[in-house]
């Protein structure tokens, strides 16, 4: 019903009611009456596109549009509800599979997966998710970085061990003569061992978006490293580092297989 024929209504309605109380203070009773039911009639009318449903001049009705927007404040808080508790789970379920924990990364997946799911039949806005998700994804790359750092580290510890032990080669005391050269081996050493430092700071910097390119930076960064040692750190790291960096584009993984292969 458009505004004008409501307006018509309503206007009708009024006037019935004026009428009927001028019959009513006449006494005729019978003919107010009457106009009283016609004049409800209207308003019943007047009303109808915000009523859900009525019966009789008893009235049981529910405004449509009053219970609409209670549904809809009801959905809204359900959702909001539903997100903090995702963001919560997803949160303690990324910490709990970790190291000693007691969630293999299947179940941690598998968390992962119910939560997106009850999100997305909620139609919870994408960045909505992408916020709830991002603490367990933040951990998520911190393992994978990680997991790569234990397996290049023997490697690494390799290239950096001849500098502790060209230091340890001079003896005790130092003679005067062999002074700059001993000072120029710990600086050496002190440079090796930032070295590895960087590379392992870079790997475990959970939220950088950069993780990759830093981790390829560090590894190229030493002088003392030879550059055929520092390629072959590389291409041992090459396809993890590809799945991190695929994990933090996507929020998936590139080989599920190698991720998962640990859990059997």
């Amino acid at each position: 019903m458009d505004n004008l024929m409501r307006g018509a209504v309503g206007v009708a309605s009024l006037g019935f009611m004026v009428f009927g109380g001028n019959l009513a203070y006449q006494d005729k009773t019978a003919t107010a009456t009457v106009t009283f039911g016609i004049a409800i009639i209207c308003l019943i009318f007047f009303f109808l596109s915000r009523f859900k449903k009525f019966k009789g001049f008893g009235i049981e009705a529910e405004t449509w549009e009053e219970k609409m927007e209670e549904a809809e404040k009801l959905v809204g808080n359900l959702n909001k509800l539903s997100l903090v508790t995702s963001e919560f789970l997803l949160s303690v379920g990324s910490k709990l599979g970790r190291l000693d924990g007691h969630l293999t990364k299947k179940e941690r997946h598998e968390l992962l997966a119910q939560t997106l799911k009850i999100l997305e039949s909620n139609k919870t806005p994408a960045d909505e998710i992408a916020k709830a998700r991002r603490v367990f994804d933040s951990f998520i790359v911190f393992d994978m970085g990680y997991e790569l750092l234990e397996e290049m580290r023997p490697e690494i510890r390799k290239l950096t061990e001849p500098f502790k032990n060209a230091i340890g080669a001079f003896g005790s005391p130092i003679k005067a003569e062999d002074q700059q050269s001993y000072s120029e081996a710990i600086r050496q050493h002190r440079a090796v061992n930032t070295w590895e430092n960087e590379i392992q700071a870079a790997l475990v910097d959970k939220e950088n978006e950069s993780l990759v390119d830093n981790t390829i930076s560090a590894i190229q960064s030493s002088d003392l490293i030879s550059q055929e040692a520092k390629d072959s750190l590389l291409e041992m790291a090459r396809e993890s580092l590809e799945d991190i960096r695929y994990y933090q584009q996507h929020r998936k993984h590139r080989r599920p297989e190698k991720w998962f292969e640990k859990d059997e």
